[in-house]
């Protein structure tokens, strides 16, 4: 048979037997022999169910996605992956046409502008959260005929702040090395190690490119940077590898404890920490199978953090507010750094955005369907593309995600929902929107793209894309404080198994969480840790980073 690239073109399967098994062996995994495209015996068994009626067993992705990584894409960079799925690729024509979404991106824009709601969080999460982001996923605009690649490793290890730096990128000046990581020298009056290390011409010498993106990021890039510094200078005795291992669980430490405890529907956030996983990868087991990031998280339900951008931020250093506008500037493709670097007026002062100062924190904008109005006209060098990307030609971030959401093939999220909600069986119910709740209280233009017909007779409020699922159920079920049940689910449950995937992370196999806080570096208790503790917070990573400044 022949199989779309995503999901292994070319293989032929040949099944063990010539009709149909036997009724005790239907509701067993079917054994096949498979050979690749050279005409390789490759024996697998790939996980699928009978279909009697159609007399076919359908497989699951994730068999024929695991042999395509290991058999067909042998030229993988190291420490990337295929993505995963919850479910099965949607068919193009089951997908609604990219100008309809796009469309609905336009739309979004109406609004736009007004004044920011705050989602009593600090804004330092949103940050912090494209940071995870950036750690767990990175999927380039190619070819959509290609397999889709994630760059980074699924778990959450800080490859992004430890992993290899193109060895083309050498900061010639004013570095400071310390742990295996550099800091930058800014510019101006007052100038110390606050910015990323930096060639002459400005672009960033780390991991991840992504992480100058905006000033936020980076700033938070720079607090992590310090944050290992300071372990390693508290347990310099410790091994490279060691530092780097407390590095990793306190950071794990703050996303399980912290992050996820602000953002993720309470009910979710305790059934998923005292009984283990349900639907992403359930078996809690990563030793045969590695651990795939699932694209419905990767490319929608995580992506809730482009809503909790503001418009503004009245303080962000010491003595000075700052415009999104500005924060997209001042980073190397942005324009706006001084001879190659940060101007020292712009440093973060982190209790402005993190709390923990005489003044109570800017607040991060509620997680719903009004996006920043700089964030509909991006600048062209934030999106860069291969020949043949499907992507829309648009500087619209919420256009871009809905029509990425359609070029990987991402369900919609009515059909997302019942997969989950068959697989919680229970525990506890999925509540979902129902149609008339998608487009209820939306803009009119808003309205107008979720009524309108689509290609196969039905509306967008019926077969929503899961990205704007996300931001409405939130919008819905939480008044934009919180993720909604479904995308708390998922997000709760993909960063909980990518916590347990990391070598010596503190989820162990078993669904336990294995931390021990150091008190040199503001951790506090002894386990075990429910989900009622927070042993080490955001606010202990960034009064620790300080202290190594």
């Amino acid at each position: 048979m022949r199989m779309s690239r995503v999901h292994g073109g070319g293989l032929h399967v040949v099944a063990d037997y010539s009709e149909a098994p036997p009724f005790s062996f239907q509701n067993q995994s079917p054994s096949f022999t498979v050979f690749d495209l050279d005409g390789r015996f490759a024996g697998l068994k790939l996980d699928g169910f009978y279909e009697p009626e159609k007399r076919s067993v359908a497989l699951s992705p994730k068999g024929a996605e695991l042999f395509l990584a290991e058999r067909l894409v042998p030229d993988l960079p190291k420490g990337s992956t295929l993505y995963g799925r919850i479910m099965p690729t949607a068919e193009p024509s089951e997908l609604p046409d990219p100008a309809a979404l796009a469309a609905l991106g336009e739309a979004m824009m109406e609004g736009a502008g007004g004044v920011t709601v705050g989602a009593h969080m600090p804004a330092a999460y949103t940050y912090l959260g494209q940071f995870i982001a950036h750690d767990l996923s990175q999927m380039r605009d190619e070819d959509p005929a290609c397999p889709t690649l994630n760059w980074r490793s699924a778990a959450l290890d800080l490859d992004s702040l430890f992993g290899p730096v193109d060895r083309h990128l050498q900061p010639v000046r004013d570095t400071c090395l310390s742990a295996g990581l550099r800091l930058g020298k800014t510019h101006g009056p007052n100038a110390g190690f606050d910015d990323l290390p930096r060639t002459r011409q400005g672009e960033a010498v780390i991991a991840d490119q992504r992480n100058d993106s905006n000033l936020g990021i980076a700033q938070f890039h720079v607090a992590m940077t310090r944050f290992h510094q300071a372990v390693a200078s508290r347990f310099p005795h410790e091994s490279e590898d060691e530092q780097r291992s407390i590095t990793r669980q306190h950071f794990q430490a703050v996303v399980l404890f912290d992050y996820l405890k602000h953002v993720i529907d309470p009910v979710v956030y305790r059934d998923v920490f005292r009984n283990g996983r349900a639907v992403v990868r359930p078996d809690s087991s990563f030793d045969k199978e590695p651990f795939l990031l699932p694209v419905e998280f990767a490319a929608a339900c995580f992506r809730f953090g482009h809503s909790m951008v503001r418009s503004e931020y009245m303080t962000w250093g010491r003595q000075n507010g700052g415009a999104l506008a500005r924060l997209l500037e001042l980073t190397h493709l942005g324009g706006g750094l001084e001879d190659g670097r940060l101007p020292a007026d712009w440093v973060v002062h982190w209790p402005n955005l993190a709390g923990g100062g005489q003044n109570a924190p800017i607040e991060a904008a509620r997680i719903d369907t009004h996006l920043a109005q700089k964030l509909f006209r991006l600048p062209d060098w934030m999106f860069p593309t291969e020949p043949g990307c499907e992507i829309a030609s648009t500087a619209n971030l919420a256009a871009r995600t809905l029509v990425r959401g359609r070029t990987v093939l991402i369900p919609n999220a009515q059909d997302v929902a019942a997969r989950v909600a068959r697989s919680l069986q229970g525990r506890p119910d999925l509540a979902v929107l129902e149609n008339w709740q998608i487009d209820h209280q939306t803009t009119c233009l808003v309205s107008k793209c979720l009524n309108a017909g689509i290609s196969y007779g039905e509306r967008l409020r019926e077969r929503t894309p899961l990205w704007f699922y996300t931001i409405r159920e939130a919008e819905h079920f939480q008044g934009g404080q919180r993720l909604g049940p479904l995308a708390s689910r998922i997000v709760m449950e993909t960063i909980h198994a990518a916590i347990q995937a990391t070598p010596n992370g503190i989820v162990d196999a078993h669904n336990r969480v294995c931390f021990e806080p150091k008190s040199e570096l503001g951790g506090r208790g002894r386990g075990p840790f429910g989900p009622d503790d927070c042993p080490f917070a955001l606010h202990d990573l960034i009064a620790t980073q300080q202290k190594a400044s």
